[in-house]
């Protein structure tokens, strides 16, 4: 998998990660977790989360991690739907989900640095994922990771 060849995809656990790094290839700029064996196999939701580092947001990288994990599910394992959740007042992780698509889908609540904090759900259909598809990202190595996954 490729996003204009930064990143770069393995497992990590159940889970498939797509990590960032940087120009040296060894140190990660961020990461965004894809489709977990656990939860994808039987309904074929996947539900992306990542992080960037506080040097390398602002450039387009978050957009481009997701981008690539997106086309993963939908093209490569045959999602039917993408969820992410961010944190209600990270409006760059919110403008990431609506740049690719993702429409709002109601609210949860999690705890971040020990108190209740309110985030906002996101959801990207496999219909509206078609119509902002990217036709610049290359998959290989999918079919070897399928068992993994139960598919």
């Amino acid at each position: 998998m490729a996003a204009r060849d930064l990143g770069r995809a393995g497992t990590c656990g159940p889970e498939l990660v797509a990590a960032v790094l940087r120009g040296d290839g060894r140190r990660r700029a961020g990461r965004d977790a894809g489709p977990d064996r656990r939860q994808f196999a039987a309904p074929g939701t996947v539900a992306t989360f990542s992080w960037l580092g506080p040097g390398y947001r602002g450039r387009g990288l978050g957009t481009e991690m997701r981008a690539a994990v997106l086309h993963l599910a939908f093209a490569g394992l045959a999602a039917r739907e993408a969820a992410s959740e961010a944190f209600a007042g990270n409006h760059a992780s919110s403008r990431v989900s609506r740049a690719l698509g993702y429409e709002p889908n109601g609210t949860s609540w999690a705890t971040r640095r020990g108190e209740p904090a309110l985030m906002t759900r996101w959801k990207l259909t496999r219909d509206r994922w078609e119509t902002t598809r990217r036709d610049n990202i290359e998959l290989t190595g999918v079919r070897d990771c399928l068992p993994v996954l139960g598919l």
